[in-house]
């Protein structure tokens, strides 16, 4: 099992203003260019990075839960990230991006990456099930406005089987694919 211990975070110099105005859901023209390891770690951290000693995060969570796992797949496999050591952990070797959609098959395999917002049942226990969805849908602002400001292109998907997802991730019961977020140049 792999671990890769990624860099510092770019510092994004883009407003909040500018980059919320240029924000745009892409399907279209895929490229297969991979991200560099500054992007994919800038992307992590904006997802849900730590911001403090106290262990704060770039985003918010139900009861401070914090119930998103962030996943990232690509073509070498399946990687989990750990935002108290700043490293993506090889949770499986092989491709298993076309898991991720029902229909959008040629985007998620000519994408670099993409993200898989993973809902912690356990840790979420006592908080209201849509919990999970909201909480997956600020990680995924949160990689929108990143992406944005980094100069790439992505898109936010529902259109995809979650238990197959969770299958072909082999994730245990209690954690859910909630949303995916696919990155491209």
């Amino acid at each position: 099992m792999q671990k890769r211990v990624l860099p510092q975070p770019i510092l994004m110099g883009m407003s909040v203003s500018r980059a919320l105005q240029r924000r745009r859901s892409c399907r279209t023209e895929p490229n297969a260019s991979p991200l560099t390891e500054r992007q994919v770690a800038t992307l992590c951290w904006a997802g849900v990075g730590i911001t403090d000693r106290f262990g704060h995060r770039t985003s918010p969570s139900t009861r401070n839960f914090k119930g998103i796992r962030l996943y990232m797949l690509d073509a070498k496999g399946v990687w989990q990230y750990d935002e108290t050591k700043h490293r993506l952990v090889q949770r499986l070797a092989f491709d298993v991006r076309g898991a991720s959609t029902v229909g959008q098959e040629a985007l998620v395999r000519t994408a670099p990456v993409t993200f898989v917002m993973v809902g912690d049942k356990k840790r979420t226990q006592r908080a209201r099930p849509s919990a999970l969805y909201v909480d997956a849908g600020v990680v995924v602002e949160n990689l929108y406005l990143a992406s944005t400001a980094l100069g790439l292109r992505g898109v936010v998907r529902a259109s995809f089987d979650h238990v197959v997802l969770a299958e072909a991730m082999d994730l245990p019961d209690y954690m859910e694919p909630m949303l995916v977020y696919t990155v491209m140049h």
